[in-house]
């Protein structure tokens, strides 16, 4: 048991590394080119979004990738206290007034490469250690994807925030048994903050209770919705 354990730890480690390489070998690439940084960012997701989508769409027959319709469909209203509380903190910020386009279209392509790499191939990779392994553990790993801030601080609270989101969209794939419902959340969430953002720049600096309240959220709704999941999911997902 620890020994597979350790494996999956491992296996969600060296993903999350080759990721984090990646990108930022392909951001540098751009930023040799010549483009803008905020270009650099836009570009480099983009081509994350088409290897990992890639490689769902060969793979797409494969049910751990849960790239098929929902099979339970009740279980996509979790959706709602997911992205309702996002809202609740953003909508006084933003307003979703004078948002420019290109906040709104690189949060929407941040959330599809992340959902398909995360909730999709590293949690197909991760099926056979079970249901709670393969949530928790990519899970981690996407909140250490998100590990490279300006401070010590901002790190922490920057893992922290993102692995409780990586929770709650995990079990959201779980739930549902498709990999939509979170990538849809995911995008809603991301939008809804780049909205903030976009509107008052001063919002990327938040203040320190937000992350922190939005990280003990999303880590308490997703133990609670993994709580839920019948036995037969868990096994089916195990199997």
């Amino acid at each position: 048991m620890r020994s597979a354990l350790l494996q999956a730890i491992a296996t969600g480690l060296l993903f999350t590394a080759a990721v984090g390489v990646w990108n930022t070998l392909i951001a540098q690439l751009w930023l040799a080119l010549g483009t803008s940084p905020e270009s650099a960012g836009l570009g480099t997701k983009l081509i994350a979004l088409a290897l990992f989508g890639s490689w769902i769409a060969y793979e797409r027959q494969r049910p751990e990738l849960g790239v098929s319709r929902p099979t339970n469909s009740r279980a996509v209203w979790s959706i709602v206290p997911l992205v309702a509380f996002v809202f609740a903190l953003n909508f006084e910020q933003a307003m979703f007034v004078h948002v420019a386009p290109v906040f709104v279209a690189g949060a929407l392509v941040s959330a599809s490469w992340e959902e398909f790499a995360f909730r999709g191939v590293l949690m197909g990779l991760l099926s056979r250690y079970g249901a709670a392994a393969s949530a928790w553990i990519s899970s981690l790993g996407f909140g250490l994807l998100h590990a490279v801030q300006p401070d010590l601080q901002t790190a922490v609270l920057s893992v922290f925030l993102t692995t409780g989101l990586g929770l709650s969209l995990a079990a959201l794939r779980l739930g549902t048994g498709s990999l939509w419902p979170p990538l849809v959340a995911h995008g809603i969430i991301n939008a809804s903050a780049s909205a903030a953002v976009g509107a008052h720049p001063a919002a990327q600096s938040p203040a320190l209770w937000v992350p922190l309240l939005l990280g003990t959220y999303f880590l308490a709704y997703g133990a609670f919705l993994l709580s839920l999941l019948p036995p037969e999911a868990a096994a089916d997902e195990d199997g």
